[in-house]
């Protein structure tokens, strides 16, 4: 299960049609990284109930490089 904050991004990546939106990029990388998996939810979860994750977020952006 793969839950964000942000609807419009969830709703894209679960529609099975081409994305033509300006976020098309993103929706695309997110359906190719998780076609590696056996299988993958994507969920909405209100921010507020989704603070640690946004905390690390938030903290990963001080960075210029990824730490991964």
């Amino acid at each position: 299960m793969v839950e964000g904050d942000v609807l419009t991004v969830i709703k894209k990546v679960n529609y099975s049609e081409k994305d033509k939106s300006t976020i098309s990029a993103l929706t695309k990388e997110c359906k190719e990284r998780v076609s590696r998996f056996e299988a993958t939810d994507f969920g909405y979860a209100p921010r507020q109930a989704n603070e640690a994750t946004h905390g690390l977020a938030k903290e990963g952006r001080r960075y210029e490089s990824s730490m991964y």
